[in-house]
């Protein structure tokens, strides 16, 4: 099988997360941080009729590089994942991880029905947000609302003299006072509209408008609703 583009951005991108995964047969895949503070899902393009698990994603993406004019083939057998390249000239047998060795994300699903926040953020204010934390080195990132309009901040839980930015989003507030504290090194979103929802109970979930991945993410200390 070869590879999409598709697969291949989420599969960069769950490398953020984790470094290892292990992908069961079918067209989803899911990790989870160590910290187990982050959860990430998406349903792919691809379908996988092996499972296979990988110790170093980002070496294993590096060598699905290596042959950068096409993606290679992968043939699966017992142990390896052969990586066809140059035309089939090219053979790397890649060793496969077993599954008790990588961390997994449990079979419970998080439960959001109940969760008091949600809002949807644009692909360039969430690209504006990102540029703004990191330019400015702020480890935090909060949503919130004064009852009738939504903010996204970046800041330094830590630094009160710390450099803040304040961007109002085109979204109306339900009335209910807030604010979400995310860390934003947790925030290892694919670019893109999210649609987002937040419970005062520490969780929010960010899911993708337009490619299929969404991902929990828990909330940081300083959080608070207000109703």
């Amino acid at each position: 099988m070869k590879l999409s583009s598709d697969t291949l951005s989420v599969l960069k991108n769950f490398s953020t997360i984790n470094e290892g995964i292990f992908v069961k047969r079918g067209n989803v895949i899911e990790t989870i941080s160590k910290q187990k503070n982050i959860l990430a899902k998406a349903e792919l393009k691809d379908t996988f009729d092996d499972e296979f698990g990988i110790h170093d994603l980002n070496n294993f993406l590096g060598v699905l590089s290596m042959q950068r004019a096409d993606t290679p083939e992968l043939e699966f057998s017992d142990k390896n994942i052969t990586i066809l390249g140059l035309s089939g000239r090219s053979k790397t047998n890649y060793r496969k991880a077993s599954k008790e060795t990588i961390l997994v994300p449990p079979d419970k699903k998080v439960n959001m029905d109940n969760a008091e926040v949600s809002f949807t953020v644009t692909p360039d204010d969430l690209d504006w947000i990102t540029r703004a934390a990191s330019v400015l080195g702020s480890p935090n990132i909060a949503f919130t609302s004064d009852g009738e309009s939504v903010s996204i901040e970046t800041f330094d839980s830590k630094d009160d003299s710390a450099h803040v930015n304040s961007t109002e989003l085109n979204v109306a507030g339900n009335g209910a006072k807030y604010r979400m504290v995310f860390a934003t090194d947790n925030l290892k979103l694919i670019p893109g509209s999210y649609d987002i929802t937040i419970s005062s109970k520490g969780i929010g979930h960010f899911k993708n408008a337009t490619v299929n991945v969404e991902y929990w993410i828990t909330t940081e200390t300083g959080s608070k609703y207000e109703g």
